[in-house]
């Protein structure tokens, strides 16, 4: 393992040990992972009092540092399914129409449905069983007249469950946007649970259908597994992101006996990252559930490509960062907003920036990863017809001595006299007369100038310069902007004409009003 795709250098060490803190049946309750300090884990040993359980090899892949539960087991060989005359007792529901109430969900009458229109919340059934069963997913029958009312079909759903009375609902499996129900008639669907355990008390709550207000169901049972086998049977686990947790969540179950190796390959940012572990196994048969919390090292700074940029109604200019720091900070990622879309938007993904009407925008860059870091960049989108030189289109930009000339979409910036010169350079023109004479711009035959705004990265001598007729130094003290402007109707114009001793720097760009 190199060290720059060592765990170690995006997380804070920190061992950890679970113990175990309730034993019932198939199902083990742990403790919360002991750490110390509150870091991620990269290694972690597990006791039963002072005699080690371990884990069957698992791997899980992850799309972000947050992680969130998902099982990491399959279940294999044949289901039992829980169902009877009177197996189930209903306690409470939403109802239905005539005949056609909820109660009809566990009736083990495959002959009758529960239907009913959208009440004002949700659909909802809750029941119970005689004693506590293990609940590893559960059956779904269409009504008997679903096609060609495919639309009364369940789409999202979530199964709570509880062990006992007085408990809290805890989720069983959640369902969102689902289109696995059967079109046909009397036609049923398995689902594995995402949390299977121990339950007694049930409670089905249908949110929305596929189409329209109608929901139809004809029977409802639940079911469990012969056994489990690892899901690194079947390749990685994906563990899908959460922006509200900031822990990883696992539950295992193992049919093997002996120790194995642990291995996490995490997928953050633009690296992989892999720790592994051998020796750990968990006890044969039992179930555990893991929490390990995951503080990954966060952005402290950003810096953009581009502070300040000039484009005309419908130009673009890409964004982008250009540093991040710490340089181990394990999400580099950023979203990017206009302060006004009016004015310029930008593509919150890409920084892509297009100017849409003349005003100005500040375009934010903010660190995905929760930090709250941000990098601006001023954007002014001057008026159609305008022509802007910057360095987009002038890094070619070098005039020296007399009569030496650079044209750029129609309009020639001339020097006119010896040692005068100016030059592109680190994102900027870098203007110098050290001479009288200067320098002129001239327009496109045919056209005049109305105006000339010349942006400045601060104010770098232009500030005490004898910069000609018509031009005029400006700075914003609020934004840091600062300007020279010449302002007229001219076919030529002459800037900086009476200076013999001048070096200004950094001309970041330079808009040309025509008429």
């Amino acid at each position: 393992m190199s060290d720059e795709n060592s765990i170690e250098k995006k997380y804070d060490y920190a061992a950890a040990q679970v113990t175990v803190s309730e034993v019932d049946g198939t199902t083990i309750t742990t403790n919360t992972a002991n750490f110390t300090s509150q870091q991620a884990i990269v290694k972690f040993r597990l006791t039963d009092g002072t005699d080690p359980i371990a884990v069957k090899s698992l791997k899980i892949e992850a799309s972000s540092n947050k992680l969130v539960a998902n099982k990491s087991y399959r279940g294999g060989g044949s289901k039992t399914y829980y169902y009877g005359s009177s197996y189930y007792s209903v306690d409470g529901g939403s109802g239905g129409f005539g005949g056609e109430e909820h109660g009809n969900l566990v009736d083990n009458n495959l002959g009758t449905k529960w239907c009913a229109n959208k009440p004002s919340g949700n659909w909802y059934i809750e029941f119970h069983t005689a004693s506590a069963i293990q609940v590893d997913g559960y059956m779904l029958r269409t009504g008997g007249d679903t096609w060609p009312e495919t639309g009364r079909n369940p789409q999202s759903w979530v199964l709570y469950g509880k062990k006992n009375s007085g408990d809290s609902w805890s989720v069983i499996d959640t369902k969102t946007d689902n289109y696995d129900m059967p079109d046909a008639s009397n036609a049923e669907k398995d689902f594995d649970a995402d949390a299977p355990g121990q339950y007694k008390f049930f409670r089905l709550e249908i949110s929305a259908v596929r189409d329209g207000n109608c929901m139809q169901l004809s029977e409802m049972r639940l079911f469990s597994y012969e056994y489990y086998e690892m899901g690194t049977t079947y390749g990685a686990i994906t563990v899908t992101p959460d922006d509200a947790a900031s822990e990883l969540t696992v539950a295992l179950r193992n049919e093997n006996v002996g120790a194995d190796t642990y291995t996490l390959t995490a997928t953050v940012g633009s690296g992989t990252y892999t720790f592994s572990k051998s020796g750990i196994a968990f006890e044969n048969g039992k179930y555990y559930d893991i929490r390990v919390p995951m503080n990954p090292k966060k952005v402290s700074y950003i810096s953009l490509n581009k502070t300040s940029a000039s484009l005309a109604i419908g130009g673009t200019v890409e964004l982008s960062v250009s540093n991040v720091s710490p340089s181990d900070a394990v999400d580099k990622t950023v979203s990017w907003s206009s302060s006004n879309t009016s004015v310029a938007t930008v593509n919150a993904s890409t920084g892509v920036v297009t100017a849409v009407a003349a005003g100005s925008a500040t375009i934010t860059a903010t660190a995905n990863d929760g930090s709250g870091k941000t990098a601006t960049c001023s954007v002014t989108v001057y008026p159609e017809g305008t022509v802007i030189w910057d360095s987009s289109n002038i890094s070619n930009l070098s005039v020296s001595g007399t009569n030496d000339s650079y044209t750029k979409e129609g309009i020639t910036l001339s020097t006119n006299a010896d040692m005068i010169d100016a030059w592109y350079y680190m994102d900027g023109i870098s203007f110098n007369a050290h001479a009288s004479g200067g320098f002129t711009f001239t327009a496109p035959t045919s056209k005049t100038f109305t105006k000339i705004e010349m942006t400045l990265n601060g104010s770098a001598g232009w500030d005490m310069a004898s910069l000609g007729s018509g031009w005029v130094y400006s700075e914003d003290y609020m934004t840091g902007i600062y300007k020279v402007t010449w302002t007229g109707t001219a076919a030529s114009v002459g800037l900086l004409t009476g200076a013999d001793h001048f070096s200004g720097e950094y001309v970041k760009s330079i808009a040309f009003f025509l008429e």
